[in-house]
């Protein structure tokens, strides 16, 4: 179910990139056909996770590359579960709300189904190399959502994008070899790494540490790792926004939580107080940068960061504490901010959507009032 609930998005993209030109009409029911089945499989995960038992569950290992101690190992436990349903649902509106409208459908409709591809099997990874090879799948369809069907400076913001996740990436991987060649024997496997801690007390774990947050950092975003986030919600259309806020961002916090926390438990101790200070400065920076903006999807843009920094505030503080209540309610704090911020940011990236298409503009001045004439909308908003 695990690994259907992975790979129908892709299959369902792959039929669509097969089908004749003159059957556009197919594209929206192959599309999200492929996402509820996902979405309903999600569900079949959920009712069946056992709440009580802390091992991975649905577990799938095979060998993969054993020269190498590669596998293909995929599982969920109670940190990605909700991260792969929020995937799922995610990718569902989007589905409902942009496919009947852009232009060159096939090829929009199968970026954003091998994305979800993408960030399913990464949440899912047990293993490093099968991890960052979903990384990186998950990565490279924003990049042309952006480029091709973002705003004017879609371009500019297309390659910022792309220089930081590839900066981040290279980051992220060098940290994870020192981690594979530091094995005995050498294995990609998480379980077995976050169990055998081989960088303890090493004069390289500091190192790895700093690799693993410059790599998850980009992604989270933390400053001032940041300043491709703002250019990139303001340029995509607004499905990629949905996308990018609701799902991508999590790669980082996930990352952190999965990663960083187990394999580098005394490098976390020894400089967790640095995080704690990255994640403070996001808090508030994200939150004076939000309240300067007159953009609405800016301002939305800006308050991710704000949101994601408690996410780091949270891992900083579960790595530092010896008392497992407050490391548990340190890391229950960040998981529940980043499925609330999933939700929430999704959804306002929709409400200023709608309000951009009706009225050609996102200047929050122009719309002094909207609660007169637009009360759902509003209230909803407001909720939101």
């Amino acid at each position: 179910m695990l690994n259907a609930a992975i790979y129908l998005p892709l299959i369902s993209g792959l039929i669509i990139l097969l089908l004749p030109r003159r059957s556009t009409r197919l594209i929206r029911p192959i599309a999200l056909a492929g996402s509820f089945l996902s979405l309903f499989i999600f569900i079949g995960l959920w009712l069946g996770y056992d709440v009580s038992n802390s091992a991975l569950q649905w577990r799938t290992t095979l060998s993969w590359i054993p020269s190498i101690g590669a596998s293909y190992d995929i599982a969920v436990d109670g940190l990605s579960l909700p991260l792969i349903g929020l995937t799922a649902l995610l990718t569902v509106l989007v589905l409902i709300f942009a496919v009947p409208a852009s232009d060159r459908p096939k090829g929009h409709a199968f970026l954003f189904l091998l994305m979800a591809t993408g960030l399913i099997g990464l949440f899912a990874a047990q293993d490093l190399l099968l991890f960052y090879i979903f990384w990186e799948i998950s990565l490279v369809p924003m990049y042309f959502i952006i480029g091709i069907w973002g705003g004017d400076r879609r371009s500019y913001a297309a390659i910022k994008f792309f220089l930081y996740t590839r900066a981040g990436s290279l980051a992220m991987l060098l940290s994870f070899l020192a981690l594979y060649l530091n094995m005995t024997p050498n294995t990609f496997s998480i379980p077995a790494i976050a169990q055998a801690h081989p960088l303890a007390g090493s004069t390289i774990a500091g190192f790895t540490l700093l690799g693993l947050v410059l790599g998850f950092g980009v992604k989270l975003p933390i400053v001032p790792l940041h300043n491709w986030l703002p250019d990139a919600h303001v340029e995509a259309p607004t499905e990629g926004s949905v996308i990018l806020a609701g799902a991508l961002l999590k790669m980082g916090g996930y990352g952190l939580i999965r990663i960083l926390l187990p394999c580098l438990p005394d490098a976390v101790r020894q400089y967790g107080w640095v995080l704690i200070v990255i994640g403070l400065v996001s808090i508030v920076y994200g939150t004076l940068a939000a309240l300067a903006q007159e953009d609405l999807k800016r301002l939305v843009a800006y308050t991710s960061i704000n949101h994601m920094g408690f996410v780091m505030l949270g891992v900083a503080i579960c790595g530092l504490s010896s008392a497992p209540n407050v490391r548990q309610l340190a890391l229950n704090g960040a998981v529940l901010q980043m499925i609330s911020h999933g939700l929430l940011t999704g959804g306002m990236f929709f409400m200023v959507g709608i309000l951009q298409h009706q009225t050609g503009t996102r200047q929050m001045k122009r719309f002094g009032g909207l609660i007169g004439k637009l009360p759902v909308y509003s209230g909803l908003l407001g909720l939101l």
